[in-house]
């Protein structure tokens, strides 16, 4: 029996060192239950709740987040939101109508930061709330104050677009910011991820809109390719016209690379001299590599740094390979090496 009550003592003991935060105050006019939430990127859940006292006091715990995260204690429709970093005890003293937006918080200057941006968009016009809010932002775009910001909204419409290219400067600076500070947390990698996902849909829509441009602009069906050789000059898959072509797609750092281009250099050395070249485009990402790798091939070899020439010719892997005309219209695909040793033998 005194085995048991001594570990039910030691169980409660532990539950009472374990590490919390305090949200304790004053509202002065206020009655009934009052509580502590946490903020979710999609919803509110309750943590802690209590009956505020006679005069008003209150104290609420919470267990402290791994990264600072958004808070807010709730009285009715009275809603005051906090940022809490660690085991820190956040002091609020209020009456229920000032709570949201006039309350005297101590132990948390982000939280002030954030009441101010509320107060800032219920006084002033967006315009002029939107000039403090990134002002605010680019002095510390790792606060909570800063991401709380992005987020604001006013008759259904958000004050910061991440689709307008002004807005999405502040968008990027605190998607960036957080994702050094505490890049594993949930908010960081989803606002970090809907930064990634705008720009790269937005570059796939600028390279279709310069695809389908290059193919209004082709002569004849033949689609151009002008990209930097490995020398820095710009090289146009036009200068092989009135020849036949091989069109390759391709990297310096494929499986089996030196093979692969070796039975180019054979297929070069065979038939350069009877109207026929090659025009490679790599995919290559390191840029000097590349150069040091590609230094002694005969042939023009340039590197695509965007995807749009490959999404020109509809390239899914490399390599990929085309057999042009002399007027630089594709023939065929190439699967194999023999097949386009064959195909030149009766072309040339």
């Amino acid at each position: 029996m005194k085995k048991y009550i001594l570990t039910l003592s030691l169980i409660a003991l532990c539950y009472a060192c374990k590490p919390t935060f305090k949200v304790e105050g004053n509202i002065t006019d206020g009655e009934g239950m009052i509580y502590l939430e946490y903020v979710d990127l999609t919803k509110t859940t309750v943590l802690d709740s209590t009956k505020l006292s006679k005069n008003g006091h209150f104290v609420l715990k919470g267990t402290p987040p791994q990264y600072p995260d958004l808070y807010r204690i709730r009285l009715q429709d009275n809603v005051l939101y906090l940022t809490v970093d660690s085991t820190e005890t956040i002091s609020v003293r209020a009456t229920a109508d000032s709570l949201a937006l006039y309350a005297t918080v101590e132990g948390s200057e982000d939280s002030k930061t954030i009441m101010l941006l509320r107060q800032s968009l219920q006084l002033n016009t967006v315009e002029a709330h939107k000039l403090l809010a990134q002002q605010l932002i680019l002095q510390n775009p790792a606060a909570l104050s800063s991401y709380y910001a992005l987020f604001q909204y006013k008759d259904g419409k958000y004050v910061f677009d991440i689709f307008d290219h002004q807005d999405r400067r502040y968008f990027q600076s605190v998607a960036t910011a957080f994702n050094l500070k505490q890049g594993k947390s949930t908010r960081s990698k989803t606002l970090y991820n809907q930064v990634l996902e705008v720009l790269t849909n937005e570059r796939k829509a600028k390279n279709s809109a310069k695809i389908q441009q290059l193919i209004q602009d082709a002569e004849n069906s033949f689609l151009e390719i002008k990209l930097p050789d490995n020398h820095g000059k710009e090289r146009a898959l036009s200068e092989c016209k009135g020849k036949y072509t091989l069109l390759d797609f391709s990297a310096t750092t494929m499986r089996n690379s030196n093979d692969y281009y070796m039975q180019l250099r054979e297929l070069y050395n065979k038939y350069n001299q009877k109207a026929f070249a090659i025009f490679s485009v790599s995919a290559d990402k390191n840029k000097l590599l590349w150069e040091q790798a590609v230094e002694a091939l005969p042939w023009i070899t340039v590197r695509e740094e965007s995807d749009v020439a490959f999404q020109l010719y509809n390239i899914v892997h490399i390599p990929t390979l085309y057999l042009l005309d002399k007027d630089g219209i594709v023939i065929e695909r190439i699967e194999k090496f023999e097949d386009l040793d064959k195909k030149l033998s009766t072309l040339l």
